[in-house]
């Protein structure tokens, strides 16, 4: 199955919750794995974010070693960029905590839950008397380092055709509209007033459109759709 950035999310996040309480964790677990060979027996920190990235989405955590790498090279490399602040993380991005022995990440996890306090929950290969868990995190806490975004290299999730949009407005009784195939919805309100503040907050413009959506544009009455 391929994936883009929005269906990608929450595919992450089922597949590494799957792992929950299902294998122990081992040093160096899952760092050497390759597609096509078996699920490892168990994983440490680093080996299960990259086996997770590499096995389902194709995405390599420290693309340079051919492997999954530890946390502090899957921070350097930072796949896909840094997230600068809380506002901008998302489910399924990577996030890294503190190693209090040495100034780098020390462990790494992948993001499930996100709330309004400037925390959530993320899924890791925690430690060994617990195995894979899900543990909560908040944003610049004492142990926090910060996340990266894997998931903003895969292609963007493409422009949903399947709603009709209306593009512009014309005369009082008329409007442009975005349909595709025989699903057809009704517009609010008998008159185009409402056009400029649905258009305003989609921001669809008729430039903006693909040849094949341009092929779907059509010019209806108003409430005849």
């Amino acid at each position: 199955m391929s994936f883009n950035q929005l269906t990608a999310r929450p595919a992450v996040v089922a597949y590494a919750r799957s792992f929950i309480g299902k294998l122990p964790y081992i040093l160096g677990g899952g760092h050497t794995w390759q597609p096509g060979e078996p699920t490892p027996d168990g994983f440490d920190c680093s080996g299960f974010s990259g086996f997770v990235f590499l096995s389902l989405l194709g995405i390599a955590l420290s693309p340079g070693l051919g492997e999954s790498g530890t946390s502090e090279t899957q921070w350097q490399d930072a796949v896909g960029g840094q997230v600068p602040s809380f506002s901008d993380v998302q489910l399924g991005d990577v996030i890294f905590f503190q190693d209090f022995e040495f100034p780098n990440p020390g462990h790494v996890g992948i993001v499930a839950t996100i709330d309004g306090a400037e925390s959530g929950t993320y899924v890791s290969a925690y430690d060994t008397a617990d195995g894979i868990t899900e543990e909560p995190w908040t944003w610049g806490s004492n142990v926090f380092w910060g996340v990266t975004n894997p998931i903003s290299t895969l292609p963007p999730a493409p422009k949903p055709l399947e709603v009709p949009m209306i593009i512009t407005e014309n005369a009082t009784d008329k409007g442009k509209f975005l349909v595709s195939g025989s699903r057809k919805s009704p517009i609010p309100g008998p008159d185009p007033g409402p056009a400029l503040s649905l258009l305003a907050a989609q921001g669809i413009l008729e430039q903006d459109l693909t040849p094949a959506e341009l092929a779907e544009l059509v010019e209806v009455p108003w409430g005849t759709l």
